[in-house]
């Protein structure tokens, strides 16, 4: 920690990355699962070449934000005011093999099946976001 010799505010911590005022436009969903979080960063960077997009980092990922989910009106209402603050033109999901969130959300399942069900939530999550892009501009001069 030091002191600004200026102004004599304490400083913890300053950053060596500039500050960017573009925005990609681009929401990224995606789960937190730690053993995945290099990989995801190489691969958003890799498919699609984004280093500025606002990243929704969530246990499940698309499956948290579809209609079906316990929280959807929560998690829609995050992606609302991040679209109003950025303006989303694309919304990508990532889901991963061996999801504990899908685990959990379904116990029964054998992993192949939980597997199935994560890529049907895939395609919802495609369908639902084009749907909700479609809401959330309506009446929003972009």
């Amino acid at each position: 920690m030091s002191v600004q010799p200026e102004t004599g505010e304490r400083v913890v911590f300053v950053s060596a990355a500039r500050w960017h005022q573009d925005n990609e436009h681009v929401l990224v969903v995606a789960c937190p699962d730690p053993r995945f979080r290099e990989a995801r960063g190489e691969f958003i960077d890799a498919r699609y070449g984004l280093r500025r997009y606002d990243p929704l980092i969530i246990p499940g990922g698309p499956h948290a934000v579809l209609l079906s989910a316990s929280n959807f009106f929560l998690i829609r209402d995050m992606i609302r005011l991040l679209d109003n603050a950025h303006g989303f033109e694309r919304i990508i999901g990532i889901s991963h093999f061996d999801c504990r969130a899908y685990k959990e959300a379904f116990p029964d399942l054998a992993e192949r099946e939980r597997r199935v069900r994560q890529m049907e939530d895939l395609r919802s999550f495609m369908a639902e976001m084009r749907t909700a892009l479609d809401s959330l501009h309506q009446g929003i001069d972009r």
